[in-house]
């Protein structure tokens, strides 16, 4: 069997907070008009993807594997007041045809779909959701029993995969059991992010801190003041512990976060501090083998897990031997500047390939472009 592993799709509705589409050279995404165009365009992308998927696995004689690790469906922000969550998913299902025609074709392929629960699809656990879902993807999850999971083992393989939420103070949830569980994270997604995103679309997409403490900044520009108390709250506990040159943006941050004072000058913050500053947040998010639930099997060597968006392959020590930890980052437009040193998006989906190569599989980080065949 060969993984092909991907995370944090986001889909959503199909509205303003829509994450899932393609995005132009303008930073603010495609216009209103345009983003249904730009949802087609993405799903059928992701279909070639999904056909790509199975050929590579034909071709080499095996049986390909889709494992979706977390935050596929954005319950979190797609949800209404009182929206039943089958109700919100099949909004997204309807909104995204294209990704079900791909998700189906594999399973149509004789391949197998795994779907493992993130934070923002948390609701899968709901049995009404779950129902919806098995049965526009008949045969999702037979691999784990054809239930909803929070993680997948594959012993042959030695893969141990979650989506790595729990490892995140803002999104830790205790009942995992409860379509309804809260944390911070949700709060802040369905009180602050989805209030701002139509107007800062890359708010909840930025690949660094800077890019995080920009979009902050931009946001206190507009017109009233933003009350975060509970994030500043949490982003000091995280970042606060850094050490040495960067103390004095950790107070601006927290005092403007929680509307102490007016917005810092984060333009002077140098590049050294802001890399300690996000070296610091990923260090406080870093992976720890079973941090959802379940024992990890006794030869895992790889250790797979998404959310923090980004990708990554690299190879630790673990009880005395060595493990790679994978992270197949997400499909996102990532803000660069270019060789004129303006700022443009590029969009890009990184992925894992676990493929089995003389007696045991071997992972390789990989990429996949709009328009890549």
């Amino acid at each position: 069997m060969e993984h092909f592993i991907v995370s944090d799709l986001h889909l959503g509705a199909g509205d303003a907070l829509e994450d899932f589409l393609v995005w132009g050279r303008r930073k603010n995404g495609p216009s209103a008009a345009r983003r249904q165009a730009a949802i087609e365009a993405l799903g059928r992308e992701f279909f070639a993807f999904t056909s790509h998927c199975i050929a590579a696995s034909a071709a080499r004689g095996e049986m390909p594997h889709l494992l979706l690790l977390g935050d596929t469906f954005d319950l979190w922000q797609v949800r209404r007041a009182r929206e039943k969550p089958a109700a919100a998913l099949r909004r997204i299902l309807v909104a995204h045809a294209h990704v079900v025609a791909g998700l189906r074709a594999v399973l149509g392929a004789r391949g197998r779909l795994t779907v493992v629960i993130g934070n923002h699809d948390q609701p899968l656990v709901d049995g009404a959701v779950w129902g919806l879902l098995s049965e526009v993807l008949p045969g999702v999850n037979s691999l784990c029993g054809g239930g909803p999971v929070h993680w997948f083992a594959d012993e042959t393989s030695g893969l141990y995969a979650e989506h790595g939420h729990q490892w995140d103070p803002f999104n830790r949830i205790r009942a995992l059991t409860r379509p309804d569980a809260d944390c911070a994270g949700r709060r802040i997604v369905r009180v602050v992010v989805n209030r701002l995103e139509p107007m800062l679309p890359l708010l909840d997409k930025g690949a660094t801190m800077g890019e995080l403490l920009e979009e902050l900044w931009r946001a206190g520009e507009g017109e009233g003041p933003i009350l975060w108390r509970e994030v500043a709250g949490h982003l000091t506990r995280i970042i606060g512990r850094a050490a040495g040159p960067v103390r004095a943006a950790h107070e601006q941050l927290r005092r403007y976060l929680s509307d102490e004072k007016t917005t810092p000058d984060f333009a002077k913050v140098s590049e050294r501090e802001l890399a300690v500053m996000d070296k610091a947040l990923r260090r406080a998010i870093a992976p720890k083998p079973g941090g959802t639930t379940g024992p990890l099997p006794g030869n895992f060597r790889f250790l797979a897990s998404g959310h923090t968006h980004q990708p990554l392959q690299a190879t630790v020590e673990s009880g005395g031997r060595a493990v790679t930890r994978l992270n197949p980052g997400t499909w996102r437009p990532v803000l660069v500047r270019d060789g004129k040193g303006r700022r443009v998006v590029r969009q890009t989906l990184s992925y894992i390939e676990l493929s089995p190569a003389s007696g045991e599989h071997r992972a390789a980080l990989r990429y996949w472009r709009p328009g890549a065949r």
